[in-house]
């Protein structure tokens, strides 16, 4: 099914106020967008998925396919919204895991996987 796309922002920053006259104050502030993509049914990434959460609501079990489309150090994160748990499979590579474990534990698990070099991606979170 086609995504949503929802506005989600983490803001990073540091506000310094300071009384002293020879101390300047600043201010600086860093948004990084990671929009929110949401998913309830299988799906192959894309590119344009690059460094950005898919959350998936579906109710039974899926699978992301993640063909080797990313850069080297883009990621893509899961979170299983839903009872159905999320699949992580390679397509064209074998995806790295420890112990080999690629599907999300249960609801509100978390995992993501990051491209490490041509054709290796490695997954990491709560998987099983």
């Amino acid at each position: 099914g086609a995504g949503n796309v929802t506005d989600r922002r983490v803001i990073i920053g540091q506000v310094f106020w300071d009384d002293v006259a020879d101390k300047p104050t600043s201010y600086s502030t860093t948004i990084i967008e990671q929009p929110v993509i949401t998913k309830s049914a299988n799906y192959t990434l894309t590119s344009t998925d690059a460094n950005k959460t898919i959350y998936y609501t579906a109710s039974s079990n899926v699978t992301l396919t993640i063909p080797d489309v990313l850069d080297v150090g883009d990621y893509v994160t899961v979170v299983q919204g839903g009872n159905g748990k999320i699949t992580l499979a390679g397509s064209g590579y074998v995806m790295a895991a420890y112990g080999n474990k690629l599907q999300t534990e249960a609801q509100y698990a978390v995992a993501t996987v990051t491209k490490l070099a041509l054709g290796v991606y490695v997954a990491a979170g709560r998987l099983i």
